[in-house]
């Protein structure tokens, strides 16, 4: 039997290996704990085997001002985070017991800068802020070429740095890997 047919084979059998895999997980982890961050709020439910919610939460964050201007205070979601947990953990005291899982889910392109001990050094910069692209235009030219510089803007982490190293000198010096 060649390659092709056994990769064939193989894809034929997969719905019921993930079914058995499935029931399997579902045994052991009877509950899961998920979350998910998005710009105006966080999100959080406990979810069972079945995919149906045992109990929700939501939470909602400060409004972000217009202007290319997002930041957050990353110690606001670690804080909602925690509410939302607690308001969970009330609500369906069994439930929150029996968690065999976490899954938690952000906003793309949102930079938070943490220092050797784990805390943040700024605010962390979301995916709409645009105050980088200057900087992201400017790199873009000097990497002409680079399979990466087609996919420089001011949303690319690497503009971000080059933004916050004008803007804030000394910030990652020895801190943010060295740059800076």
């Amino acid at each position: 039997m060649g390659a092709a047919c056994t990769a064939t084979r193989r894809l034929r059998e997969l719905p019921v290996v993930l079914r058995e895999t499935y029931r399997t997980m579902s045994a052991a982890l009877p509950c899961a704990l998920v979350f998910d961050l998005g710009g105006s709020g966080m999100r959080a439910a406990l979810v069972d085997t079945t995919g149906a919610f045992v109990a929700r939460e939501a939470i909602a964050l400060p409004a972000q001002p217009a202007g290319g201007t997002a930041e957050c205070d990353p110690e606001t979601w670690w804080r909602a985070l925690c509410a939302a947990t607690d308001s969970l953990a009330a609500a369906a005291p069994a439930s929150f017991a029996a968690v065999g899982a976490v899954a938690i889910s952000a906003m793309t392109r949102c930079n938070v800068f943490v220092g050797a001990d784990g805390a943040s050094l700024r605010d962390a910069i979301l995916w709409t802020d645009a105050r980088a692209a200057a900087d992201a235009a400017d790199i873009a030219t000097r990497a002409n070429g680079h399979p990466e510089s087609s996919h420089l803007n001011a949303f690319h982490p690497l503009a971000r740095l080059a933004w916050l190293a004008v803007i804030r000198p000394g910030l990652g010096h020895g801190r943010l890997g060295g740059y800076g």
